[in-house]
């Protein structure tokens, strides 16, 4: 009985603690040992292609900040010529309708002149380019002042045409210059005092003359 109360027995309850790490042998052991996956060579061509990427996305994003810029510049240029034409054209206008007037001015004032020493000679180139078409109509009559009349009539395009389709008539109401020709359907008339109204009325219209000068 003593032996059974005062006695432990070893089998009854486990001596191992699984809590508790094993100890570890006597003396150690070494680890195993594990070759390396990838040689020296593998990691400098890894290096070297993680260089090399880096240096294509490098190039590529400055290529594009390039581009952008380039963009970005040429519609700024693109801006300033538009601009720079507008402001061109502008200045055109101002300067062209100025000179314009003065040159109208300068011909209304010069046109009685040219009339008096050159309206002959005009009629006469005058005549002779419409000559053709006066030997097309029925009956036609031209009308001049008398000093250009003779000349006129020795024109070659003139004495060729039929006397019996053209007629010419001096008529002293017309100066040199002026002409006046009629056929069976219409006519036309070139004056020195239609043109300078003709002159006379753009230079209204460009706020030149106020009043139309006298006829």
């Amino acid at each position: 009985m003593k032996n059974s109360l005062g006695t432990r027995h070893r089998g009854w309850l486990f001596d191992e603690d699984f809590d508790i790490p094993p100890a570890d042998a006597p003396g150690g052991v070494e680890p195993e040992f594990i070759a390396p996956v990838y040689s020296l060579a593998d990691l400098e061509a890894a290096r070297a292609t993680a260089a090399a990427t880096a240096r294509t996305a490098a190039l590529a994003d400055a290529t594009g900040q390039d581009t952008a810029m380039a963009a970005a510049a040429c519609a700024r240029i693109a801006d300033a010529l538009a601009a720079s034409t507008e402001q061109a054209h502008a200045l055109a206008e101002s300067v062209a309708r100025p000179l314009a007037t003065a040159l109208l001015a300068a011909l209304r004032a010069a046109l009685p002149t040219l009339f008096a020493h050159h309206g002959t000679r005009e009629t006469a180139a005058l005549v002779a380019r419409i000559a053709p078409a006066l030997r097309c109509v029925p009956r036609a009559t031209i009308s001049l002042d008398p000093p250009s009349l003779a000349v006129i009539a020795a024109l070659p395009a003139i004495v060729a045409i039929d006397p019996e389709r053209l007629s010419l008539r001096a008529d002293p109401t017309l100066t040199a210059g002026e002409i006046a020709i009629t056929w069976q359907d219409g006519g036309l008339r070139r004056d020195l005092a239609g043109l300078l109204g003709e002159i006379d009325q753009l230079l209204e219209l460009s706020g030149f003359l106020e009043t139309p000068h006298g006829r």
